[in-house]
């Protein structure tokens, strides 16, 4: 046939996509180690989510906040009883449309390589995977930062004690990320402060970090464990590094001001991730070329839910849309709902 694939016994679409399922199972950037399945106490969770897909967001119900709900009970009392009304509302998320390619793949290409069908195959499915990863991992980190900024503008008020937002930056002396920092900013959970189990940061700011404890001899031979490889102090908290351009401010150039670095402490659940579609469409022919061609494409559509906020802006948002604060809008019924908070420290590196 004229418009037969030469790919297409060597592409299959079906065979692709598993091999890309099994790939991104390996591992997800950043989010691997602070990834987990839904029941985990891991603070991203990649799974199924309980809500409903309509269009191009996912909504998932909730129950409002009722006042008064449990109240001393009067034995003296002849009136009638005070109602609590019992509200149902719902939050809403957006659903990231991605593609992988098209790529345009020439005979002479193949010929020129002496491929095999597994190696095209394979080759481009890896790369898809390892970029797909990327990508990812760069929208959930948009999201966390967009709907924590939310998050420590709008929270005040009853029910609101603490914004979430711990900050030691100064405009000209650096002051770096430290467990002092990290233990001011698990305090901003109030008193479930305990319902902090990770953290993710730049890596200069962990090497700030770690250099600082490195440095430090006046207690036995903690500070040279450091140096020769022991992890450094981190609460405990189990931590990823990602140099994304998200956990960064950078400063003005015209003024004095230094940049803003992120750090990120969060609780079980906090962010929640679904790949709810995932394919590769099969080899389009395209004999227009002088080198006869084919095209390769894959698609992919995933839902970031944060917990307790309300994603409020277009549909298929870029990043920039996602770690913008006027996105996102507060659903939790109290701050310590929301599991995410905000440290801002300096850096050496800035």
């Amino acid at each position: 046939m004229a418009n037969e694939s030469v790919l297409s016994g060597f592409f299959v679409p079906e065979r692709a996509n598993a091999a890309l399922a099994y790939e991104l199972q390996d591992s997800l950037g950043v989010l691997n180690g602070l990834a987990g399945t839904p029941g985990s106490d891991a603070p991203i969770v990649v799974g199924p989510l309980p809500g409903e897909q309509k269009g191009q967001y996912f909504t998932q119900a909730r129950f409002d906040k009722m006042a008064s709900l449990v109240t001393r009970r009067d034995l003296t009392s002849f009136s009638a009883a005070t109602l609590v009304q019992m509200t149902t509302d719902s939050e809403k998320a957006p659903v990231v449309n991605l593609k992988m390619g098209p790529v345009l793949l020439p005979e002479k290409t193949l010929w020129m390589a002496g491929a095999s069908d597994a190696e095209v195959e394979m080759n481009f499915v890896k790369q898809c995977a390892d970029q797909f990863r990327s990508s990812l991992q760069s929208h959930v980190i948009a999201a966390i930062k967009g709907s924590t900024a939310a998050f420590i503008a709008g929270a005040g008020g009853e029910g609101y004690g603490y914004d979430h937002a711990y900050s030691v930056w100064d405009n000209s002396t650096p002051v770096y990320l430290s467990p002092v920092a990290l233990s001011g900013g698990r305090s901003e959970m109030g008193d479930r402060l305990d319902k902090i189990n990770s953290m993710f940061t730049r890596s200069e700011c962990f090497s700030d970090m770690v250099n600082t404890q490195a440095a430090y001899t006046s207690s036995g031979s903690w500070g040279e464990n450091v140096a020769r490889g022991q992890n450094p102090a981190t609460l405990g908290l189990p931590y990823a590094i990602v140099d994304s351009s998200h956990l960064k401010t950078d400063a003005v150039a015209s003024s004095s001001t230094l940049s803003k670095w992120y750090t990120y402490l969060m609780s079980s659940g906090m962010v929640q991730v679904e790949i709810v579609n995932l394919w590769f469409s099969p080899p389009a022919r395209d004999n227009s070329l002088e080198q006869p061609s084919d095209y390769l494409r894959g698609d992919a559509d995933v839902v970031i839910r944060i917990k307790g906020m309300n994603y409020a802006s277009t549909a298929n948002p870029s990043e920039s849309t996602l770690a913008t604060a006027g996105s996102w809008g507060i659903k939790t019924n109290d701050h310590k709902e929301f599991g995410i908070v905000r440290i801002e420290t300096n850096s050496a590196a800035t």
